[in-house]
């Protein structure tokens, strides 16, 4: 019950719905909706291990496993972004004290290459290390120091020399 009242706090079921439907996404009434199913994809990604039997669990859900991985694939991803937001601006607000500098939030920068899955569009833009390979992503990401929340990332095409206009265009 814990878990899912922290849950609750920081992503409201009327937020979730609102963004919801700010993205189209259209649903009907279900044990898993769109408010359940993220905060049961939520718990599961912060407890390390968590199966999707367990986060259902702590959630006080009442759906298999199965369902919720359907549930899952319900959601847009827009809505997933619009969230990830809203958390990002929660935890802005709020930094840790201890990590500021005359008064500003200290932010952090790292990079980081990713293997995407091998399909046209995405070789197409990100690019390829090898001729066969697939095609690899190069991340810009931005972080709070505070509390090591991830602010924003920009995916980067794997080139030696990066154009300006294309971290811009990502703005």
């Amino acid at each position: 019950a814990g878990v899912k009242r922290s849950l609750e706090e920081l992503l409201p079921v009327g937020l979730i719905e609102r963004e919801a439907r700010a993205c189209g996404h259209r649903w009907r009434e279900r044990k898993l909706g769109p408010a359940a199913t993220v905060w049961l994809w939520v718990a599961q990604l912060l407890l390390p291990g968590c199966s999707s039997a367990r986060a259902r669990h702590l959630c006080g859900g009442g759906a298999s496993a199965g369902a919720v991985c359907q549930a899952k694939a319900r959601l847009p991803l827009a809505l997933l972004g619009r969230l990830h937001r809203h958390v990002a601006g929660v935890l802005a607000r709020g930094g840790a004290a201890g990590w500021r500098w005359r008064g500003h939030r200290v932010l952090g920068a790292d990079g980081v290459c990713y293997h995407a899955p091998d399909a046209p569009a995405l070789r197409g833009r990100f690019g390829c290390k090898k001729p066969l390979g697939y095609p690899l992503v190069r991340a810009l990401t931005l972080f709070e120091l505070g509390g090591g929340a991830m602010l924003h990332q920009v995916p980067l095409p794997h080139r030696r020399k990066v154009d300006q206009t294309a971290i811009e265009s990502q703005r």
